[in-house]
């Protein structure tokens, strides 16, 4: 993930919230599609590889007065441009524990990691329609404990085609779960 996909994911939360907070209510549908994006973001941001971190200095003013004897002193300092990405380590932790105070806890089962949009496309796609084969397929997948193992499976119980999008996304979430 992208962090401009946290962002906007985080974004998104952020105006239900306000809304919740103007309205005093939250529909249940709007419930459901911000911790469905928590989980997202949370996992995805779990999983992601740790980068150096990034130093974002706070604006200096141009002009920076300085008293003496009653005469101000001008200090310039040298212009620097913005970093555009800003340090995605305090969006994390900040991130962490919202999703941590979140009453649902984080579930590390594959089952959980599939929403309902990429579940009606894999049993469409890669089950032609069979949801108890899908989950009996998942239900397999999510019990080992190693990615060679479950790809192992895959390739000899299933003739799927690696280049469908519904298989190269089992495949990210089995990587994520597994590696």
């Amino acid at each position: 993930m992208e962090l401009t996909d946290v962002i906007r994911d985080l974004a998104f939360v952020g105006e239900v919230v306000e809304g919740w907070q103007r309205d005093g209510a939250i529909s249940e549908i709007e419930r459901d599609m911000v911790l469905e994006r928590l989980r997202r973001v949370y996992v995805d941001l779990k999983f992601a590889e740790p980068t150096a971190p990034v130093v974002v200095a706070p604006p200096t003013p141009a002009i920076d007065p300085i008293p003496f004897c009653g005469i101000a002193e001008v200090v310039t300092e040298p212009e620097t441009e913005p970093n555009p990405d800003p340090d995605p380590a305090p969006i994390r932790k900040t991130l962490m524990s919202l999703y941590d105070n979140v009453e649902s806890p984080v579930s590390h089962a594959l089952s959980d990691r599939i929403d309902l949009n990429e579940r009606i496309g894999m049993v469409r796609d890669l089950f032609d329609g069979d949801a108890a084969a899908f989950e009996d397929a998942i239900d397999r997948l999510d019990s080992f404990t190693g990615l060679d193992d479950a790809m192992l499976y895959i390739y000899e119980n299933f003739a799927w085609n690696p280049d469908d999008p519904s298989v190269r996304r089992l495949v990210d979430l089995l990587t994520q779960k597994l590696a």
